[in-house]
């Protein structure tokens, strides 16, 4: 939740395809949905299976949404290639600023984030990771500090004399 509004997230697709993408919706403060009936893609567009996203609130930055995203469905699971991302919402926006980064493309398979930020716009992203020399079973707890960067504007001192 941020100032008198929140960010819904959600994975939406097609599983014959294996290709899924994650969306954004704002709600006001009273509930009323804002912006397109569809909500806004945060994910990028090219076939993949984006699921478990998780969205924080990081004060007035924006917010943080982040995903797990997985390539090599179709050959079976787990995937070839399994990754967490990440989207910047700013506040009152129904975009991502920038498009979406990598918060964690490690040698294992990372999935299901979960995000908490800072009021000043710190954040922690933890997921499980499946270390490849574990056996089907290894998985671990990661976690990594990510940051809203949000542009700061200068006010320059008037003076008049």
């Amino acid at each position: 939740a941020g100032p008198d509004e929140y960010l819904v997230v959600w994975e939406e697709g097609n599983p014959s395809t294996a290709d899924y993408d994650v969306y954004g919706r704002r709600v006001s403060g009273s509930g009323q949905p804002l912006g397109d009936s569809d909500g806004f893609r945060l994910s990028s567009t090219t076939q993949a299976w984006r699921e478990s996203p998780d969205v924080a609130f990081g004060g007035r930055c924006g917010y943080l949404v982040a995903w797990s995203h997985a390539e090599g469905i179709s050959v079976g699971w787990p995937p070839t290639l399994q990754d967490v991302y990440g989207a910047r919402v700013p506040l009152s926006q129904d975009a991502a600023a920038g498009g979406p980064f990598i918060i964690d493309n490690g040698a294992g398979l990372q999935s299901e984030p979960a995000v908490a930020c800072a009021p000043w716009g710190r954040c922690l992203v933890v997921e499980q990771d499946n270390y490849p020399t574990a056996s089907g079973n290894g998985y671990e707890i990661r976690g990594r500090m990510a940051s809203l960067v949000c542009p700061f504007k200068t006010h320059l001192p008037f003076i008049k004399r």
